[in-house]
């Protein structure tokens, strides 16, 4: 941190800054803030918005203080990854849902479509070029470029229920997983993460869930614990 923030940050912040797990949503650097330089400050809305910069990317992060609680927020990129998925219209849904809510939406290959602007334009409407889409080969190739993350698995065969899972606990990124339209998850997935298995709290009258409406709940219900992470 720079010598003159003295006059910047508070005592309490700059500790905050030092024994906080901080993670950079364009590098996926997660350490503690010896690794960030503090840069800015802004006041807001009765927030107050901490820039730091990562020395790995070298790009700018934030985290904020509510002035009037005096709670801290520390902004987390949410993931979305679809595994193998089948239908364009869900995709392209999807991509729409990404720069509505903020998430970094991975998809690993093969897909059941053309991956095309004109494929994917009628449901992302204008958004399809507003988002950075990454796209993988398989699984493995996703695992070796995403390491250090926390992976939430969706599943209507899992055990545990969305609801029980508090994320203000998690210091890693987050990534919700979602397996194609057809079959879901691959077995060798389910047999490998038992335990990062959720599903949506639902009837029994239905088997399962639109993909693009799972996704929208499951990355809602995150923000929500996160008061939205000032999406406005």
């Amino acid at each position: 941190m720079k010598t003159n923030d003295q006059q910047i940050l508070t005592k309490e912040e700059k500790q905050k800054i030092k024994t906080s797990p901080l993670f950079c949503w364009f590098c996926n650097n997660v350490d503690f803030g010896k690794n960030y330089s503090f840069q800015n400050y802004k006041n807001f809305k009765n927030q107050k918005f901490i820039f730091l910069r990562c020395f790995k990317c070298e790009n700018l992060i934030y985290f904020w203080k509510n002035q009037i609680t005096q709670k801290y927020f520390f902004n987390k990129k949410i993931h979305v990854v679809l595994y193998q998925p089948e239908i364009a219209g869900n995709v392209g849904t999807i991509i729409r849902l990404s720069v509505g809510f903020d998430f970094q939406l991975h998809l690993i290959e093969p897909f059941g479509f053309i991956f095309s602007e004109k494929w994917l334009k009628r449901s992302s409407t204008n958004h399809f070029n507003l988002t950075n889409i990454k796209i993988y080969s398989d699984w493995n190739d996703f695992c070796q470029k995403n390491n250090n993350v926390f992976l939430v698995f969706t599943s209507s065969k899992g055990k545990k229920k969305l609801d029980h899972l508090n994320f203000l606990l998690i210091d890693e990124p987050i990534y919700f997983v979602f397996g194609s339209e057809s079959i879901g998850l691959p077995q060798k997935l389910k047999k490998k993460y038992p335990n990062q298995l959720f599903n949506i709290n639902q009837t029994k009258f239905v088997s399962s869930i639109n993909l693009a409406n799972a996704v929208s709940i499951f990355v809602f219900f995150a923000l929500f614990q996160y008061e939205g992470l000032n999406l406005n």
